[in-house]
């Protein structure tokens, strides 16, 4: 039995749950109200519970009705009993009279006042100048909707915006950026990131869905914008590319630098999962290899920074142990005196340059810091060794 009604069950509700919301919000921003969904969901759910105990029809908020009572200047749910106490009387004493009324006349009424609450055209205008893929899903159930039929039309509608959805999850924004602002305020005299320096800051949560698209896209713009400090295509294995040289005319100002470190701007990553953890692990791991590095626990001469990364975050990072050992974090206390949260300890003294900041300029800041203490030479020195 499940298996004849349960596809029909499912697509009532769903048909039900979105007609009651658009309802609701409709009517709420005509008159300037707001909709609390999750009790108007309590209240239809326990509607369609005592409906079923006496054997009733599946109800909803209705479109037609509700644009009625808004014209009709109905403000509190008491016309709903007023209306169903009137429709019984009708339906009782009414029905002979009833007859003779042309089904033009109530379809009239119906469609007089459902133009207010019918969204204009201009509303496809505004998902063309906001999202693209949101205008095309739109167009697309509207057709559907209006030359097929209503529950194919929102079939499609909701596949499409899943399909969006992920899409926009596999695919996240990643921004390279070669003018960083604030270094006035670390005594750096330019706004551009130096040489070597390749600086990615993630748009979204590093989840298992983006992590292999975010590795090759950093990569590809390492590879734009550096040289590999030795020669890595001398013994490949069966599943990797060999690079193509990069010519001397591609890069007017002469060759490319090495690539000395990489800055992870994580501020708008607020969720990593098990895979994004590896997978900066893979990242971290390819371009130690890429910068020349044979013993990443003993050679500093490539390293990867985090900024602005949040605790939680950070503390799954320092757990996993991708980062040293050296860095590590300390409870305090929030202002109120009430809460304590996990931050990360800067002014620890160690031996090797910091690994994790408070922003890109303070990464900068240090990453530079650390060339004036070993010397580029020395740098210089030790990857032309591996060459």
């Amino acid at each position: 039995m499940m298996g004849r009604i349960g596809a029909s069950a499912l697509i009532s509700c769903l048909l039900g749950l979105i007609e009651h919301t658009g309802v609701c919000r409709s009517l709420g921003r005509k008159n300037k109200y707001t909709v609390d969904s999750n009790q108007e969901l309590i209240g239809l759910g326990v509607c369609n519970i005592v409906c079923s105990i006496f054997s009733g029809f599946p109800v909803s908020g209705s479109f037609s009705r509700g644009a009625v009572n808004d014209q009709s200047g109905v403000k509190t749910p008491l016309a709903g009993v007023l209306t169903g106490l009137i429709a019984i009387f009708a339906l009782i004493f009414l029905p002979p009279l009833f007859y003779y009324i042309p089904n033009a006349t109530l379809s009239s009424i119906i469609i007089f006042s459902m133009v207010s609450v019918v969204s204009s055209p201009k509303v496809f205008h505004h998902f063309w100048i906001i999202d693209r893929m949101e205008f095309a899903v739109s167009v697309l159930g509207f057709l559907i909707t209006v030359f097929v039929a209503i529950q194919t039309g929102i079939e499609v509608a909701v596949c499409c915006s899943i399909v969006v959805l992920l899409y926009r999850v596999a695919r996240p924004r990643l921004k390279f950026p070669t003018i960083i602002q604030g270094y006035e305020m670390i005594g750096y005299d330019t706004n551009d990131v130096p040489e070597g320096v390749v600086v990615v800051r993630l748009q979204e949560a590093l989840l298992f869905p983006n992590v292999e698209f975010a590795r090759r896209k950093i990569m590809k713009i390492v590879g734009r914008r550096t040289r590999p400090a030795v020669t890595i295509n001398e013994e490949l294995r069966w599943n990797e590319c060999k690079t193509k040289p990069k010519k001397s005319h591609e890069n007017p100002l002469g060759p490319l630098p090495v690539l000395e470190a990489l800055i992870f701007d994580m501020s708008a990553v607020n969720q990593v999962d098990y895979s994004g953890i590896q997978g900066l692990f893979d990242i971290k791991h390819e371009l130690c290899k890429y910068a020349g590095i044979v013993d990443e626990a003993e050679d500093d001469s490539f390293q990867v920074h985090f900024a602005a990364m949040n605790p939680n975050v950070a503390k799954k990072i320092e757990v996993c142990g991708i980062l040293r050992p050296e860095e590590h974090f300390q409870t305090v206390k929030s202002k109120d005196g009430k809460a304590t949260e996990e931050v990360i300890d800067l002014d620890s003294k160690v031996k090797r340059p910091t690994l994790i900041h408070t922003s890109v300029p303070e990464a900068v800041a240090s990453i530079m810091k650390y060339r004036e203490t070993r010397g580029t030479d020395e740098i210089d020195e030790l990857k032309r060794g591996f060459v």
